[in-house]
């Protein structure tokens, strides 16, 4: 078997889970930066939680040793981060970008 054909074989095995691992990664840090930047817009305080337990929920989203730990951590992001939004009367920004993510289910 030449080297082409087994690279189309198992190229998306290989690929497929470190790609979509890589670009949660990217959309929690864009949505921590996004939070971030809307409370000091707002002036408002991250109060309905401890910073501690933001601090230990983001990094765990964003450190993972397999995918199906990585997808846990992320679901656990998006629900902390709704319930941020939705503590700051500030639910209907994000809305779209749940949409665009596929974050909703």
């Amino acid at each position: 078997m030449d080297f082409t054909s087994r690279l189309r074989a198992e190229a998306p095995s290989l690929v497929e889970t470190p790609f979509a691992n890589n670009l949660r990664k990217i959309c929690i840090k864009y949505l921590v930066f996004r939070l971030a930047n809307d409370l000091m817009k707002r002036s408002k305080d991250l109060d309905f939680c401890p910073y501690d337990e933001f601090q230990r929920i983001t990094m765990k989203a964003l450190s993972w040793t397999s995918d199906t730990e990585q997808k846990n951590a992320s679901r656990e992001f998006m629900k902390f981060y709704r319930e941020a939004y939705e503590s700051s009367d500030m639910a209907h920004l994000v809305f779209d970008d749940f949409h665009c993510m596929n974050f909703l289910s």
